[in-house]
């Protein structure tokens, strides 16, 4: 079974949506925390019938370099496959050394924005 996750943002208009798909959703919690009632529901269903998880960045999975690090070596740990679309990441050809800054960035993005 495949699976995706987002992490939808938009303008406070409400009209600027960036999603790849629905099954799973956290919409307007901050990516910079891992504790989303739609990412929680996925990890867990990793354990049940779960192969791949398709996700649009590495921001929409999460903000946090670290924890981003973490999560992609417990995908590799629990044998999952993780596509990550827009960073062309595939966690079963994981040869992509640029992944740390990717995360970084993102982590200083949320970060930047809050200062604003």
């Amino acid at each position: 079974m495949n699976a995706g996750y987002v992490r939808l943002s938009r303008d406070d208009d409400k009209r600027n949506y960036v999603s790849i798909d629905r099954w799973y959703e956290d919409d307007g919690v901050s990516g910079y925390i891992f504790d989303r009632p739609g990412f929680r529901q996925m990890m867990a269903d990793l354990d049940k019938d779960i192969d791949t998880v398709y996700v649009k960045d590495f921001s929409r999975l999460g903000r946090h370099n670290a924890k981003v690090l973490l999560l992609l070596d417990e995908f590799q740990e629990r044998g999952k496959h993780l596509i990550v679309i827009d960073d062309n990441y595939d966690s079963f050809d994981s040869s992509d050394d640029t992944i740390g800054i990717k995360t970084w960035f993102n982590e200083r993005y949320v970060k930047d924005t809050s200062k604003k």
